[in-house]
């Protein structure tokens, strides 16, 4: 997909990680290294990386703290009886 836009269908988080971190100039850090392996499918296209992170973490159940360049990964919280919180 031309202009920075990309198509993922089933890739694992790492892999989104590698491709978006190089277009956006991020290092994208995992707080939990099985958060890597959570699998994603979705198409993006030059949308800022704030939006990029929203669905990302909607779809995988994840979150991410942004401070400047670097991005960490981390769990979804979870209520009481195992719902994702939001």
């Amino acid at each position: 997909m031309p202009d920075g836009g990309l198509v993922v269908d089933d890739a694992s988080l790492v892999d989104v990680a590698s491709e978006r971190s190089r277009w956006y100039d991020v290092d994208v850090r995992f707080a939990d290294p099985d958060l890597a392996s959570r699998h994603l499918t979705s198409t993006f296209k030059s949308e800022p990386i704030d939006e990029i992170l929203r669905v990302i973490g909607l779809s995988a159940e994840v979150r991410f703290e942004r401070h400047g360049r670097l991005v960490t990964v981390y769990a979804a919280p979870r209520t009481s009886n195992g719902d994702p919180v939001g």
